[in-house]
């Protein structure tokens, strides 16, 4: 699959949206160029469906449909999308438990000090509590 630009993929999805949409309303309502669609064509995402053939002259429909390649593009993009998202919330999960690596034996050591010299806290806090009671 060749790099698609933002608007070829957005060009994708609306047709895949709309089946056989009609080139004025592609144009009208979502402002597509025919070069942007020529293109999309170019790379055999979207076709033009032959409604006459006469003469040896080729007469297309003026809509435009997703073809097997299109779709299999936009399913590669999304699976794409969906495979870095599901990085990027593993990277959160992980730095939150790095976090935690490090702030769980932090508070553990800082409570066995309490407990360890409670008494002497205690005896301590009290000593400041009766000098500024006198």
């Amino acid at each position: 699959m060749e790099f698609l630009s933002t608007r070829s993929i957005e060009i994708l999805k609306i047709i895949q949206t709309h089946p056989r949409i009609d080139v004025n309303t592609l144009y009208r309502d979502y402002s597509v160029s025919l070069d942007e669609l020529e293109s999309l064509v170019r790379c055999r995402y979207v076709e033009r469906p032959i409604y006459d053939v006469q003469n040896g002259v080729v007469r297309y429909r003026n809509e435009f449909s997703l073809t097997l390649e299109g779709l299999s593009a936009l399913e590669k993009l999304e699976e794409h999308l969906r495979n870095e998202s599901e990085e990027k919330a593993y990277k959160r999960r992980q730095e939150k438990i790095a976090v935690l690596q490090v702030l769980v034996p932090a508070i553990t050591f800082i409570l066995g000090l309490i407990v360890e010299h409670f008494s002497g806290i205690v005896a301590l806090a009290f000593e400041l509590f009766r000098n500024w009671v006198q």
